[in-house]
C-alpha cells in the first residue's frame, strides 16, 4: 500500500503580478523531487499551460478571454510569457545606446514582477542577463518587428543586457491549452 507524502513535499509559492491593470496571485509549485511528483499526482495543483502536443509552456498565470500568461521559471527567478491561440505573444522591444540599434540590445526592467520574457516573433525567448545586473542605460534607439527607430532625445532608464534565453521557443505548436 502506497501512501501519500504530505503537501510539504511540494515547494509552494504564493507569486503577485500586475496583468494590465489589475493585481493576480498565482501559486507556483515544484515537487522535491520526481518520485515525489509522480506520488503526488491525485493531489490538485496549479494549472499548467500546454501546447497541441502537450508539451509544458509554464503554470496558468490568468486571462482576459483573448490572450493569457504562463509563468516560466529560468534561472531561478519566475517570468511571464503571454500567449494567445495564435502562439507565444510577439513583443520584443531591444533598446539601444546609440541611433543605428548595434552592438549590445537591452531590455528594459519594469518594477513588476515578475517580468516579462519577451519573444522575437521567430523562434527566442529573451530576458534581462540578470535582475542583479540592471544598470542605468542612456538609450539613443529602439527596435521593434525588425525595424530601427531613434529617440529625438537619448532616454535614460534601468535595462538589463539582453541575452537568450530559450533558442527553440519555436517548438511550441499552437493551439495552446490549460488543464
Amino acid at each position: 500500500m502506497s501512501t501519500k507524502p504530505s503537501l510539504t513535499s511540494y515547494e509552494y509559492r504564493a507569486v503577485a503580478f500586475l496583468v494590465g491593470s489589475a493585481l493576480a496571485y498565482a501559486v507556483v509549485s515544484t515537487p522535491a523531487s520526481a518520485q515525489e511528483e509522480q506520488e503526488l499526482r491525485g493531489i490538485t495543483i496549479p494549472l499548467g499551460v500546454y501546447d497541441t502536443h502537450n508539451v509544458w509552456i509554464g503554470t496558468y498565470a490568468g486571462s482576459n478571454g483573448y490572450s493569457g500568461y504562463a509563468l516560466h521559471p529560468y534561472d531561478g527567478l519566475w517570468y511571464l510569457i503571454g500567449y494567445s491561440s495564435k502562439g507565444i505573444g510577439y513583443n520584443a522591444v531591444f533598446f539601444y545606446n546609440n541611433k543605428t540599434c548595434s552592438g549590445q540590445p537591452y531590455i528594459y526592467i519594469s518594477d513588476e514582477s515578475p517580468k516579462l520574457l519577451t519573444f522575437d516573433g521567430v523562434k527566442t525567448l529573451w530576458a534581462p542577463s540578470s535582475i542583479k545586473d540592471e544598470q542605468i542605460v542612456t538609450v539613443q534607439a529602439y527596435s521593434w518587428v525588425g525595424s530601427c527607430y531613434a529617440y529625438p532625445t537619448s532616454q535614460q532608464g534601468i535595462y538589463g543586457a539582453a541575452i537568450a534565453i530559450d533558442e527553440n521557443a519555436d517548438r511550441w505548436v499552437p493551439p495552446f491549452a490549460v488543464k
